[in-house]
């Protein structure tokens, strides 16, 4: 019996290009999989360092219509009544934004300062102009305890330890931030701040979400083994 080897061969290099097609296919981190729109159960606030007004928008693209704004808010008011956060759910996640629903500053019903914002009750808003604490030790390379760590605070929880940078993605009860670190537990128990240069920073997934900006929410770490 004949053999076509020229056949094979083209076969094979068929074979091995769709292989190849194939991985490149596959997400290979946390950002490349974030124009899959993801379902959320989480809460949290304004960031009130996210410099101007948030505007609240009707789909998730910076051309969808504005129903709505979110004011930013300082410590406290002109007549010594703490002003609180605006507060809300966070329910989906795609492309950088953030889905918001249950929209409400009524913490501050009890000031002469209620917060003036258009009576939007949900929207979309950037991912970045929402904070959260994060009650847990462990950040992950995607939003499973099975993933690779990417950060490790060991007994201490991320909120006490550095400061959410940038906010891009929710995922279930998982947030994906840019987390730096900025101090670092001692031996003896001591915590030493880390000069700038020296504070790490990554990536991550982390769960243990606490959307109260009064409180820790009480949790203990969400990654205690």
């Amino acid at each position: 019996m004949r053999v076509n080897e020229g056949g094979i061969v083209k076969n094979i290099i068929r074979f091995c290009l769709t292989s190849i097609l194939l991985v490149l296919a596959v997400p290979s981190n946390a950002e490349d999989a974030l124009s899959v729109q993801t379902s959320c159960s989480i809460n949290g606030w304004t960031n009130n360092d996210f410099g101007a007004e948030i505007q609240v928008r009707s789909a998730p693209v910076m051309d969808a219509a504005i129903i709505g704004q979110l004011p930013l808010t300082a410590n406290n008011s002109a007549n010594g009544d703490r002003i609180y956060s605006v507060r809300f759910d966070i329910t989906g996640s795609v492309n950088g934004w953030l889905q918001i629903d249950n929209i409400s500053d009524v913490y501050n019903a009890r000031t002469t300062d209620r917060l003036a914002h258009t009576e939007v009750k949900s929207g979309w808003v950037p991912a970045d102009s929402v904070r959260f604490r994060i009650q847990s030790a462990r950040g992950f390379e995607s939003p499973q305890p099975s993933a690779t760590k990417l950060t490790d605070l060991k007994d201490d929880r991320a909120s006490d330890m550095g400061d959410i940078e940038k906010v891009i993605a929710c995922n279930g009860q998982w947030v994906l931030i840019d987390f730096r670190t900025k101090f670092h537990r001692e031996e003896d128990g001591r915590l030493t701040a880390l000069s700038h240069n020296t504070q790490p920073m990554h990536r991550a997934w982390f769960r243990g979400i606490c959307g109260n900006e009064e409180t820790t929410c009480d949790m203990a770490s969400a990654d205690k083994d």
